[in-house]
């Protein structure tokens, strides 16, 4: 989450390198951000962690949903 960069506007890359950082030719992905983001809020439930859980949504509230529309419908992903 950390290595994302802020023009992702909270949504997650395909392909990352090692360190986290998107390799430059890879799509945002709207599906994979939702099952990530979904996965990381669970494991933060089922560890019963209160830290992490405010991180999660945290990043969450982060998502700008609003530049995922384009001329009012939903797309699933994008290249830089």
């Amino acid at each position: 989450i950390n290595a994302n960069p802020p023009e992702n506007r909270g949504w997650l890359p395909h392909f990352t390198y090692a360190d986290g950082k998107p390799k430059e030719w890879s799509e945002v992905s709207t599906v994979d951000s939702a099952i990530f983001y979904s996965s990381y809020r669970k494991a933060a439930q089922l560890l019963d962690d209160d830290r992490l859980q405010a991180e999660v949504e945290a990043a969450i509230a982060k998502i700008d949903r609003n530049y995922a529309l384009q001329d009012g419908y939903f797309i699933h992903g994008w290249y830089w």
